[in-house]
């Protein structure tokens, strides 16, 4: 069986709907009835041993009005109708929703894996979850937080006001593709609640399959002997990060014994293709400088895979205050896997894996600065072998939950069936 997977961004660009894509195509691979091809944007992709890679510069674009535009362009491209020809199924693992209609044309059955709200969102996230009865408020609800996006992001109004403004043709586009699709792959039940709720039509094919666990490996005690703070959303508001800053800022007098390592958030070393996910860079600027001045709080740029398992090592814990209703962080998977503490967002799909384990405790009900406080002092108040021991506890928890022999196993059931499908 060919599977043509459409990936604009592969690792090591991309965060963790690429990263969930390369760990779910390496244990695919391994199975011989599938030979596995992968069109991307990305450069210098990770390789896997088997999986093929085809460069499509016009998968990806730095919004989406270029993205829309690279893509209808390159449904031009003759060659991109015969690489979807010679594969038995098509596999979109990012926004490269445009191409669905030319598979659909093409009569080839079409899977859909979904890391984020694109479909439903001009921004790719929900900000709110209000309890809309009628469906037209719905809509309206999402172009205002169209606007409300880029407000919040410190970028220009004109800007959130082109992104209301062209709400309803993006969701037109994405919901049309979405009814092409045979199947929906969503990884948490809350972003399939709200995805239904947009496109409730569509509720048969939605399957929920957590992502796989990150391969990272139990990293034992902190190797910081002071209480060691991850905070790895960058310099995006979205992800909380106006609430990491405010936490340090206004209440420096109760958490002093602490150290904060704010990564992705120095504008000078950080990718280009990244830099498009930050708030102003004017403004982030300002704030870099007064976060240097502090003795306790450590800021730096983008770091890779390597440099990340290097600070789980010494980290006591993560910080990850999203403002939005991600569907499943891997960076918080990342935290778990490492044996360090998780301290998040309940509006986050990790709350759903968190419920009945030790992590729960430590979940941000109302995510405000003083509460993210509380929580930095419960953790900071703890000793390294504390840290050691709940860390190895909450490590199989979760790992019970997101088993990666399970999630292949209804992955591949779900690529069997949308082959029947077709026939």
């Amino acid at each position: 069986m060919r599977i043509l997977v459409l990936s604009e961004r592969f690792p090591p660009e991309g965060s963790g709907g690429p990263l969930a894509t390369y760990l779910l195509l390496k244990e695919l691979v391994k199975d011989k009835n599938f030979s596995i091809t992968v069109l991307t944007e990305a450069k210098n992709p990770w390789i896997i041993p088997g999986v093929k890679y085809i460069r499509l510069l016009q998968l990806a674009g730095k919004n989406k009005y270029s993205l829309l535009f690279k893509q209808l362009t390159s449904l031009m491209n003759n060659e991109v109708a015969k690489i979807i020809r010679r594969h038995d199924i098509i596999y979109v693992a990012d926004h490269s929703y445009i191409f669905i209609f030319l598979a659909r044309k093409l009569n080839k059955p079409i899977l859909v894996h979904l890391h984020d709200y694109f479909p439903i969102s001009s921004s790719s996230v929900i900000l709110e979850d209000k309890d809309v009865t009628k469906y037209f408020k719905l809509l309206l609800k999402r172009m205002q937080e169209a606007l409300d996006f880029e407000v919040i992001q410190s970028r220009p109004l004109s800007r959130g006001v082109l992104s209301s403004c062209t709400y309803p043709l993006h969701f037109l586009l994405a919901s049309l593709a979405l009814t092409m699709a045979n199947k929906i792959i969503s990884v948490s039940k809350i972003q399939s609640h709200l995805l239904i709720r947009h496109i409730p039509w569509i509720k048969d094919k939605v399957k929920v399959i957590y992502n796989p666990p990150p391969p990272i490996r139990f990293m034992g005690k902190p190797l910081s002997s002071r209480p060691l703070f991850l905070y790895l959303g960058g310099a995006s508001t979205v992800k909380g990060f106006h609430l990491i800053v405010k936490t340090i800022l206004k209440h420096r007098s109760r958490i002093n014994n602490y150290r904060i390592m704010m990564t992705g958030v120095d504008p000078a070393k950080i990718p280009k293709w990244y830099k498009w996910n930050l708030s102003s860079l004017k403004t982030l600027k300002k704030i870099v400088m007064m976060l240097h001045k502090l003795n306790s709080v450590k800021v730096v740029g983008w770091i890779d895979r390597k440099e990340l398992l290097s600070y789980f090592k010494h980290a006591w814990s993560l910080l990850f205050p999203s403002i939005w209703y991600e569907p499943l962080p891997y960076a918080v998977l990342e935290a778990c896997m490492a044996g360090r503490i998780p301290i998040v967002s309940m509006n986050t799909g990790f709350s759903e894996l968190a419920y009945g384990t030790s992590a729960e405790k430590y979940l941000l009900k109302k995510n405000t600065p003083a509460e993210i406080a509380d929580r930095i002092e419960e953790v900071s108040a703890m000793s390294q072998d504390d840290i050691l021991d709940k860390g190895s506890k909450l490590r199989e928890e979760i790992l019970a939950k997101v088993s990666l022999s399970k999630i292949i196993k209804s992955f591949k059931k779900e690529i069997y069936e949308v082959a029947e499908a077709s026939k």
